[in-house]
């Protein structure tokens, strides 16, 4: 099983709470870290998640950025050391356009991260930063300007960041697909939850799943 996550809502935990935009953060990738280990005890193979988009890095302050480049070379450090994560041999790459990002040494804890886990196989944990779906599918476009491959279904797909279809896709805090796995999600069973990410319990994600099991997919036919 493939699942897709979109954990929004740290900022507005904050001002739920009353607490620091770097508490709420340093409380929602905690959770992420759970996420993970709940997933390795059901039987999921692959998460796709969208750690930071394109338009987060366009279009926040760059004092916000600072703060949340802070935070995730930080919790990238507690993964990495998370015990739960080689006991679980998970395997975390990177998908996105790096080149968008100022921090170096940002973008350097992601490649550690990357090489940290790299002997794994058991699940795989994909994490989307500064992606965009759009932008995705432009740079497949532009890939087959210069191929002489046939445009179709299958090509397209091999061309892709992310490869994998997701069977679910959630999004915590909003009703909307916000510009992630456009292509990949056609056919996703999609769970909206009325919670912010801190909020999530595996309760939620065991009932998603129960639920996602007793679905027919019939894939448009």
């Amino acid at each position: 099983m493939h699942i897709a996550i979109t954990p929004d809502g740290n900022r507005r935990y904050s001002k739920k709470k009353g607490m620091n935009f770097e508490d709420a953060y340093t409380i929602g990738m905690n959770k992420f870290r759970d996420f993970i280990e709940w997933c390795s005890k059901m039987d999921v193979e692959s998460i796709t998640a969208y750690a930071l988009s394109l338009e987060n890095i366009r279009n926040r302050s760059a004092a916000e950025l600072e703060i949340l480049n802070k935070i995730l070379i930080k919790e990238i450090d507690k993964t990495i050391n998370d015990e739960r994560i080689h006991k679980n041999k998970v395997c975390v790459r990177i998908c996105g356009n790096l080149n968008a990002i100022k921090s170096k040494k940002f973008v350097e804890k992601l490649k550690e991260l990357e090489d940290a886990t790299a002997k794994y196989s058991k699940h795989r944990v994909n994490l989307a930063v500064a992606y965009g779906g759009r932008q995705e599918i432009m740079e497949v476009i532009e890939k087959f300007k210069n191929s002489n491959e046939e445009v179709n279904e299958e090509n397209v797909r091999n061309k892709l960041l992310i490869k994998e279809y997701p069977d679910i896709f959630i999004r915590t805090g909003a009703h909307r697909i916000s510009n992630f796995l456009l292509w990949q999600v056609a056919y996703s069973e999609i769970y909206f939850i009325d919670k912010l990410w801190p909020e999530l319990e595996k309760d939620d994600l065991i009932k998603i799943i129960s639920d996602y099991n007793k679905t027919k997919r019939n894939f448009g036919k």
